[in-house]
């Protein structure tokens, strides 16, 4: 008699991350960056429901009982998951304050396993048909690549999949109004270099300490925060009160050393840092103060306050190898 290859699952952690979402839909947020996928669930229940949280998220909707009920409904998927009383079953039992990045880390585990479980098992099937073991060995390397970059699409598109969508782009940036097509740099002659900072873009400000990196950085940000444009920042080696400060000085073109060494100045000085203060303060700007933390974890926390805020993102680092591993 064949072994039953029993595959590994945790439906108690899937429920308890749906649950988790239905109490706090920014919960939803935690899950996208950390590439938390439907087809990650092993329940068909459960990927369906993580799904209709996706699209609920996509139209900015809240995700609670009554408007996933509601879309589940509309598309008639409440039955075939388990109907009314399955849903209201995700919240219970689930804690005020559950500990989500643990279940997301059982879930994606026990997700790679069963992927992996079947690609041995399909090379396997395949050789036994006469495939040939270099295919084979292609075959498998290509699912474990996949499982290993957490991707079932191909990366690759053809150009007639976006030529149009690309040039329809183009050509509004053609008609456009404004020099600047990105966000500023800060920099007016820079700025009309480059059109700006574009989206999809990263830009690197590299430089020995001491030659204004920090300063260059804080100027792009200041510029976008005076559009109204949300920004993210994350301090690695500078206290955010600190930061502050500076932008304090920028925007009330205050020598900075009035502010660092703030005694015996003049009213007229007081009075402008106090204006450059109260403008400030209503800038859409969000700074993440965290020393020593690793890139892969500064990555997910960057995504996840784009998704939130739908800010651009600045990273103030040192190059230091225990930040960059």
């Amino acid at each position: 008699m064949d072994n039953v290859v029993t595959l590994p699952t945790n439906t108690e952690a899937e429920k308890s991350i749906l649950g988790a979402i239905l109490l706090d839909d920014k919960a939803y947020d935690e899950t996208a960056a950390a590439g938390l996928e439907a087809a990650d669930f092993s329940l068909d229940s459960n990927r369906r429901i993580y799904q209709h949280m996706g699209l609920l998220a996509a139209v900015s909707r809240p995700i609670d009982l009554i408007t996933l009920i509601e879309e589940l409904s509309a598309h008639k998927d409440l039955e075939p998951i388990g109907g009314y009383s399955y849903v209201v079953s995700l919240v219970e039992g689930v804690p005020d304050r559950p500990s989500i990045k643990h279940y997301i880390r059982i879930v994606k585990e026990k997700s790679a396993q069963r992927k992996l479980i079947h690609a041995c098992s399909a090379t396997v099937g395949g050789i036994q048909d006469q495939m040939s073991s270099a295919d084979g060995m292609e075959y498998l390397t290509d699912q474990m690549l996949q499982i290993q970059t957490g991707s079932d699409e191909a990366p690759a598109k053809r150009l007639m999949e976006f030529s149009d969508q690309t040039y329809a782009n183009w050509l509004a940036i053609a008609n456009g109004d404004s020099e600047l097509i990105g966000l500023s740099t800060g920099v007016g002659s820079l700025d009309l270099a480059t059109t700006g900072i574009r989206k999809h873009e990263l830009w690197v400000y590299g430089g020995r300490t001491g030659d204004g990196k920090t300063n260059l950085a804080l100027q792009a940000i200041a510029a976008n925060c005076r559009r109204e444009i949300p920004v993210g920042m994350f301090s690695i080696e500078m206290p955010k009160e600190a930061l502050l400060h500076r932008l304090w000085a920028g925007e009330g073109r205050i020598d900075f050393n009035h502010i660092r060494f703030p005694r015996r100045l003049t009213d007229d000085i007081k009075k402008r840092i106090e204006r450059a203060m109260v403008d400030v303060a209503k800038w859409p700007l969000h700074i993440v103060e965290e020393s020593g933390i690793r890139l892969h974890k500064l990555i997910a926390k960057a995504k996840l306050m784009i998704r939130r805020e739908h800010v651009m993102c600045w990273l103030s680092v040192k190059w230091r190898r225990d930040v960059l591993r």
